[in-house]
């Protein structure tokens, strides 16, 4: 169980716009997220999706801690991302 597509919808709204992330992977237990303007991220919304527990600044990139759904939930974001771009 992953996000629907509502719920990637959302995360990409909360990034800055589907255009505004210029890299997404994942890695075991986290996303790793790069943004082209990191000032439109919702940090406090991004903490409040389904499945977070939290979200991490590693220099110019954001890890959103969520554990073992995370690969289930990048594959989600990536079907989405191909609908919305």
């Amino acid at each position: 169980m992953g996000w629907n597509e509502k719920v990637c919808a959302s995360f990409y709204e909360l990034c800055g716009g589907r255009q505004n992330v210029t890299d997404l992977t994942v890695c075991f237990t986290r996303l790793r997220i790069k943004l082209a303007d990191a000032n439109l991220i919702d940090k406090d919304a991004m903490t409040a999706l389904p499945f977070v527990r939290g979200l991490i600044t590693v220099g110019q990139e954001y890890h959103l801690v969520i554990g073992m759904q995370a690969a289930v939930i990048f594959n989600d974001l990536q079907n989405a991302g191909k609908v919305l771009a």
